[in-house]
């Protein structure tokens, strides 16, 4: 088979963008659960949020769950896209090492012709 080098290079291509397409999706994951983080509401030193010393403790409750609530939706949507783009990537890798063991099959038969 004269086209094993050339599958190789297509099959190292398709499986390092799959292994993009999941690291993206690990960026997003990561940047999503910090911004959830950061939507912890600061409080003093006696426990007291400083919105409720303010007097907008309710609405600030009430931002915090409607940002809590659309930065999950988004986060779910990521960890379902990384899922499927995970399931690509395990399907380039096993493409890529059947290739990689049709070269060394290749190799050794011509070993042992040549021996």
């Amino acid at each position: 088979m004269k086209n094993l080098p050339k599958l190789q290079q297509l099959t190292d291509a398709v499986y390092a963008a799959e292994l993009a397409k999941v690291a993206d999706f690990n960026r997003q994951e990561q940047h999503l659960r910090q911004r959830l983080v950061e939507l912890k509401a600061p409080v003093t030193p006696d426990g007291i949020s400083p919105f409720a010393l303010a007097g907008a403790d309710l609405k600030w409750q009430s931002w915090i769950a409607e940002s809590r609530r659309a930065l999950n939706i988004e986060l779910s949507r990521v960890l379902a896209a990384k899922e499927r783009a995970r399931a690509g990537l395990f399907t380039a890798l096993g493409k890529q090492q059947a290739v990689k063991k049709l070269i060394e099959n290749q190799s050794l038969k011509r070993r042992n012709h040549t021996s």
